[in-house]
């Protein structure tokens, strides 16, 4: 497939940043909460107005008990375990997203079930961990983490990967098109460099100035 010449001058943006994102990623740069602000929920309502937990209070709520779990997973020797190869990686964030989507409808109200687009945002806290992990650990979320899909990161991939039919797709199709994309991220990585969040970062700092940032 020939790449056109906007597909290629990005391509060759992201190799001339990867160095420059990597110490990003590493610099403990992220002021959120715990990977996300409130605008990365926005049209993503827990229920009706005025409905108490907001998603973004469940979203942090969710969070705070994976953290403590993972730090017990640390104390007992486990958590490397749980990340140390993509295969690992990929079954421990199918268990994030159980585990956000039972967290969400136990809190919710009964008629605002998560999109899967909104349980996938727990991206955000698997970057946003690297600031609370040891050294290892943080070089497993940055070899095997995932790109989050959402405006900024879709923006860039669209010229990134060549394909200007890139969007989100229905619901019901979304896991689905995830698994793709992410497969499609990886084989760009492991020909110019760089990994899924790598791609994470240099997509945000490019298109919003802030490689944490989120809209």
């Amino acid at each position: 497939m020939v790449q056109n010449t906007e597909s290629l001058a990005t391509i060759r943006d992201y190799r001339a940043s990867i160095e420059i994102c990597r110490k990003e990623f590493n610099g403990n740069n992220d002021k959120t909460e715990r990977g996300a602000t409130p605008a990365a929920f926005m049209g993503g309502q827990s229920g009706p107005a005025g409905w108490e937990p907001s998603a973004y209070r469940i979203y942090n709520d969710w969070a705070d008990t994976i953290l403590k779990r993972l730090i017990e997973m640390r104390r007992q020797g486990e958590l490397a375990g749980a990340v140390n190869s993509q295969a690992a990686f990929d079954e421990f964030h199918r268990g994030l997203v159980s585990s956000l989507e039972g967290f969400w409808i136990a809190r919710a109200h009964p008629d605002y079930p998560p999109s899967r687009k909104l349980l996938h945002k727990l991206d955000l806290f698997a970057k946003w961990l690297r600031m609370k992990v040891q050294p290892e650990i943080r070089l497993f979320i940055e070899q095997y983490g995932h790109t989050t899909l959402n405006t900024p990161t879709l923006k860039r991939l669209t010229a990134l990967l060549d394909d200007e039919t890139l969007d989100f797709p229905p619901d019901a199709d979304f896991d689905g098109w995830y698994v793709a994309l992410q497969e499609r991220i990886r084989v760009l990585t492991r020909e110019h460099g760089g990994s899924p969040v790598i791609v994470d970062m240099w997509s945000r700092k490019s298109y919003l100035g802030d490689p944490d940032e989120e809209i």
